[in-house]
C-alpha cells in the first residue's frame, strides 16, 4: 500500500492476476514488473486498477512522507491504519503537538478572560460613576 522512493507515497495500482492457477491481488507501485512476469509466462490474466485511498490517508501521508525508510513500519501504521506506537519519533511528535495545541488554548483563553474581565470593570465603573 506504501512504499519508499527518496519519500513514501502510495501505491497507485492494485493488480489482479492467476499465477499456478490461483488468483492473486497486490498493491503495486507500477506496471511495469508485473507486465514482464506476464510476457515470461509466470502469470496470466493480469489487470490493474487504481487504487483508492482516502483523504485522511493522503494527508496523514503528507505529514510522514519524508520520514526514513526505518520507519517504514510506523509510516505504514499511521497512514493506512490510523494507528501510532507509543515511544515512536511519529507519537512524541503528535504529544508534542499536542501540548502546543494545548498551551494555545489556553493562552487563548487567558484573552478571553482578561477580556471578559475588563469589560466587567468597565460596566462596573460605569455603573458606580453613573450614581454620582
Amino acid at each position: 500500500m506504501i512504499y519508499h522512493d527518496n519519500e513514501y507515497k502510495l501505491m497507485p495500482y492494485v493488480a489482479s492476476y492467476t499465477q499456478h492457477n490461483e488468483q492473486h491481488e497486490q498493491h503495486v507501485p507500477n506496471k511495469d514488473e508485473l507486465k514482464a512476469h506476464e510476457q515470461l509466462g509466470h502469470i496470466t490474466d493480469l489487470t490493474f486498477t487504481n487504487a483508492e485511498y482516502t483523504d485522511d490517508q493522503h494527508q496523514r501521508l503528507a505529514e510522514v512522507k519524508d520520514y526514513p525508510h526505518s520507519e517504514y513500519q510506523t509510516v505504514y501504521d499511521y497512514v493506512i491504519e490510523n494507528k501510532i506506537k507509543q515511544g515512536t519519533t511519529l507519537a512524541e511528535r503528535k504529544n508534542a503537538e499536542m501540548l502546543l495545541m494545548a498551551l494555545a488554548d489556553l493562552d487563548m483563553q487567558r484573552e478571553t478572560d482578561k477580556t471578559n474581565n475588563e469589560v466587567a470593570l468597565a460596566e462596573l465603573a460605569e455603573l458606580l460613576l453613573g450614581g454620582f
